[in-house]
């Protein structure tokens, strides 16, 4: 029998997937708009921020193919994952504690300015992160089946946190 872990890590890999190809695909059609983002954040010449951009989104493809590849390379994958996001929730902290009015485009073009729900996703994803880390599964085990439910619970997981500040202004 499986252990629940094995389950629950998984649907955190699938998650995390998710959320770095929708991250990838969004910077890559709104480049100039993330770069935008790059130049309020840093004190950098715009020359430099394309750079910057193209980095921060090739880390982030990589690291969604590693988590594609499963294994060892998920695993590592997810610590990188992990920091990734750690380093997003500085940058976002800092911007929030100097109460600058910044464009978050951490899925493309068009985006909200940096709240405090960005603060609260970046929590969730760093705990899914955690989360696979700490109860990983062993190589192989899981059926199709299985694997189609668990990217189905991904989906909705993923549609919540990148929602964060649609939701909260629902509910208010």
């Amino acid at each position: 029998m499986t252990p629940p872990a094995t389950y629950i890590a998984e649907a955190c890999r699938l998650h995390i997937l998710l959320i770095l190809a929708a991250s990838v695909a969004g910077k890559a059609t709104a480049l100039e708009d993330f770069r935008k983002t790059i130049g309020e954040l840093f004190p950098v010449p715009w020359t430099w921020t394309r750079s910057a951009a193209f980095g921060v989104i090739g880390a982030e493809a990589l690291i969604a193919l590693a988590l594609l590849a499963g294994g060892a390379w998920a695993r590592l994958g997810m610590a990188a994952a992990f920091a990734l996001f750690a380093v997003f929730t500085v940058v976002i902290l800092a911007a929030l504690v100097q109460r600058r009015a910044v464009s978050c485009n951490c899925f493309g073009g068009g985006s909200h300015v940096i709240s405090v729900y960005d603060l609260a996703r970046n929590a969730v994803l760093i705990g899914a992160c955690g989360t696979y880390l700490l109860g990983a599964p062993t190589a192989g085990g899981l059926g199709a089946g299985v694997y189609l439910l668990l990217f189905g619970v991904a989906i909705i997981l993923f549609l919540i946190s990148t929602n964060l500040d649609d939701i909260a202004l629902l509910l208010r």
